[in-house]
Protein backbone atom coordinates (compact mmCIF):
# COMPACT_ATOMS: atom_id res chain seq x y z
CA UNK A 1 0.00 0.00 0.00
CA UNK A 2 2.97 2.38 0.38
CA UNK A 3 3.49 3.58 -3.27
CA UNK A 4 -0.49 3.51 -3.75
CA UNK A 5 -1.48 7.43 -4.27
CA UNK A 6 -4.78 7.56 -4.70
CA UNK A 7 -6.65 6.71 -1.36
CA UNK A 8 -9.33 8.18 0.79
CA UNK A 9 -7.03 10.02 3.27
CA UNK A 10 -4.85 11.26 0.42
CA UNK A 11 -7.78 12.69 -1.16
CA UNK A 12 -8.61 13.82 2.51
CA UNK A 13 -5.18 15.21 2.90
CA UNK A 14 -5.36 17.36 -0.86
CA UNK A 15 -8.60 18.32 0.25
CA UNK A 16 -7.06 20.29 2.80
CA UNK A 17 -4.61 21.46 0.58
CA UNK A 18 -7.26 23.06 -1.79
CA UNK A 19 -9.15 24.83 1.14
CA UNK A 20 -5.70 26.63 1.88
CA UNK A 21 -6.29 29.44 -0.66
CA UNK A 22 -10.15 29.48 0.16
CA UNK A 23 -9.36 30.29 3.98
CA UNK A 24 -6.62 32.60 2.23
CA UNK A 25 -9.15 34.98 0.15
CA UNK A 26 -12.04 34.66 2.99
CA UNK A 27 -9.43 36.37 5.34
CA UNK A 28 -8.61 39.23 2.80
CA UNK A 29 -11.63 40.36 2.60
CA UNK A 30 -11.19 41.28 6.85
CA UNK A 31 -15.04 41.00 7.67
CA UNK A 32 -16.14 38.77 10.11
CA UNK A 33 -18.89 37.02 7.80
CA UNK A 34 -15.86 35.54 6.24
CA UNK A 35 -13.75 35.24 9.35
CA UNK A 36 -16.34 32.66 10.23
CA UNK A 37 -16.16 31.38 6.49
CA UNK A 38 -12.30 31.04 7.52
CA UNK A 39 -13.41 29.51 10.74
CA UNK A 40 -15.67 27.00 9.03
CA UNK A 41 -13.02 26.20 6.84
CA UNK A 42 -10.15 25.74 10.12
CA UNK A 43 -12.61 23.42 11.28
CA UNK A 44 -12.91 21.77 8.45
CA UNK A 45 -9.24 21.18 8.16
CA UNK A 46 -8.67 19.88 11.19
CA UNK A 47 -11.73 17.08 10.98
CA UNK A 48 -9.99 16.30 7.67
CA UNK A 49 -7.05 15.68 9.47
CA UNK A 50 -8.00 13.92 11.85
CA UNK A 51 -10.09 11.40 9.83
CA UNK A 52 -7.12 10.48 7.05
CA UNK A 53 -5.06 9.90 9.35
CA UNK A 54 -7.75 7.26 11.44
CA UNK A 55 -8.63 5.77 7.98
CA UNK A 56 -4.99 5.15 6.67
CA UNK A 57 -4.38 3.21 9.98
CA UNK A 58 -7.41 1.35 10.02
CA UNK A 59 -7.87 0.58 6.81
CA UNK A 60 -4.08 -0.12 6.16
CA UNK A 61 -3.59 3.26 3.68
CA UNK A 62 -0.63 4.34 4.99
CA UNK A 63 1.24 5.82 2.20
CA UNK A 64 4.81 7.04 1.57
CA UNK A 65 2.68 10.29 -0.02
CA UNK A 66 0.60 10.48 2.55
CA UNK A 67 3.28 10.72 5.36
CA UNK A 68 4.87 13.38 3.40
CA UNK A 69 1.36 15.65 2.56
CA UNK A 70 0.23 15.28 5.71
CA UNK A 71 2.07 17.02 7.56
CA UNK A 72 2.89 19.26 4.91
CA UNK A 73 -0.81 19.89 4.58
CA UNK A 74 -1.12 21.32 8.11
CA UNK A 75 1.96 23.21 7.87
CA UNK A 76 0.90 25.11 4.77
CA UNK A 77 -2.94 25.49 6.30
CA UNK A 78 -1.33 27.13 9.39
CA UNK A 79 1.45 29.63 7.61
CA UNK A 80 -0.91 30.71 5.07
CA UNK A 81 -3.56 31.74 6.94
CA UNK A 82 -0.99 33.36 9.36
CA UNK A 83 0.78 35.34 6.74
CA UNK A 84 -2.55 36.59 5.83
CA UNK A 85 -3.75 37.50 8.94
CA UNK A 86 -0.34 39.32 9.58
CA UNK A 87 -1.28 41.14 6.07
CA UNK A 88 -3.94 42.62 7.75
CA UNK A 89 -2.62 43.19 11.11
CA UNK A 90 -4.20 40.63 13.10
CA UNK A 91 -1.23 38.81 14.01
CA UNK A 92 2.64 40.15 14.92
CA UNK A 93 4.92 39.53 11.85
CA UNK A 94 7.68 38.31 14.34
CA UNK A 95 5.00 35.02 15.68
CA UNK A 96 5.43 34.22 11.48
CA UNK A 97 8.56 34.29 11.57
CA UNK A 98 9.08 31.78 14.71
CA UNK A 99 6.55 29.41 13.48
CA UNK A 100 7.93 29.08 10.21
CA UNK A 101 11.51 29.03 11.84
CA UNK A 102 10.51 26.41 13.66
CA UNK A 103 8.63 24.48 10.38
CA UNK A 104 11.47 24.62 8.63
CA UNK A 105 14.47 23.60 11.11
CA UNK A 106 12.30 20.49 11.92
CA UNK A 107 11.56 19.50 8.34
CA UNK A 108 15.33 20.12 7.60
CA UNK A 109 16.14 17.61 10.65
CA UNK A 110 13.88 15.32 9.75
CA UNK A 111 15.49 15.26 6.03
CA UNK A 112 18.81 14.91 7.41
CA UNK A 113 18.23 12.39 9.71
CA UNK A 114 15.78 10.32 7.29
CA UNK A 115 18.96 10.63 4.73
CA UNK A 116 20.78 8.58 7.54
CA UNK A 117 18.42 6.15 7.68
CA UNK A 118 17.24 7.30 10.70
CA UNK A 119 13.46 8.67 10.89
CA UNK A 120 12.62 11.05 14.05
CA UNK A 121 8.76 10.62 14.76
CA UNK A 122 6.68 13.94 14.94
CA UNK A 123 6.39 13.97 18.82
CA UNK A 124 3.20 15.19 21.16
CA UNK A 125 4.93 18.86 21.57
CA UNK A 126 4.46 19.30 18.00
CA UNK A 127 1.23 18.44 18.02
CA UNK A 128 0.00 20.20 20.75
CA UNK A 129 1.46 23.59 18.88
CA UNK A 130 -0.25 22.38 16.06
CA UNK A 131 -3.78 21.98 18.02
CA UNK A 132 -2.80 25.98 20.30
CA UNK A 133 -2.09 26.96 17.03
CA UNK A 134 -5.24 25.98 15.17
CA UNK A 135 -7.18 27.06 18.16
CA UNK A 136 -5.13 30.76 18.65
CA UNK A 137 -5.75 31.41 14.93
CA UNK A 138 -9.82 30.45 15.57
CA UNK A 139 -10.10 32.73 18.32
CA UNK A 140 -8.72 35.27 17.01
CA UNK A 141 -11.00 35.28 14.28
CA UNK A 142 -14.03 35.15 16.47
CA UNK A 143 -12.66 38.54 17.39
CA UNK A 144 -11.45 37.25 20.81
CA UNK A 145 -7.79 39.25 20.18
CA UNK A 146 -6.19 38.74 23.74
CA UNK A 147 -7.29 35.54 24.42
CA UNK A 148 -6.21 34.66 21.02
CA UNK A 149 -2.93 36.60 21.57
CA UNK A 150 -2.30 34.85 24.45
CA UNK A 151 -2.83 31.18 23.10
CA UNK A 152 -0.85 32.10 20.06
CA UNK A 153 2.07 32.97 22.77
CA UNK A 154 2.09 29.53 24.26
CA UNK A 155 2.00 28.03 20.52
CA UNK A 156 4.70 29.89 20.15
CA UNK A 157 6.32 28.41 23.14
CA UNK A 158 5.52 24.69 22.03
CA UNK A 159 7.20 25.43 19.13
CA UNK A 160 10.32 26.64 20.30
CA UNK A 161 10.19 23.96 22.57
CA UNK A 162 8.86 21.15 20.25
CA UNK A 163 11.66 22.05 17.88
CA UNK A 164 14.72 21.92 20.77
CA UNK A 165 12.77 18.24 21.39
CA UNK A 166 13.80 17.55 17.47
CA UNK A 167 17.17 18.42 17.76
CA UNK A 168 17.99 16.48 21.41
CA UNK A 169 16.16 13.50 19.29
CA UNK A 170 18.62 13.95 16.35
CA UNK A 171 21.88 14.40 18.06
CA UNK A 172 20.86 11.12 20.21
CA UNK A 173 19.96 9.22 17.36
CA UNK A 174 23.10 10.39 15.06
CA UNK A 175 25.92 10.13 18.20
CA UNK A 176 24.37 6.14 18.14
CA UNK A 177 25.46 6.11 14.18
Amino acid sequence: MKNRIVTIPNILTLLRIALIPVAVIFIYQNKQSFFTLTIIVLVLAIFTDILDGQIARRTNQVTNIGKLLDPVADKLMVVSVMIAMTDINMIAGWIVIIIVARELLATGIRAIAADSGVVISANWWGKFKTGFQFAALIILLMGKRELGTIVLYIAVILAVFSVIIYLINYFKVINKI
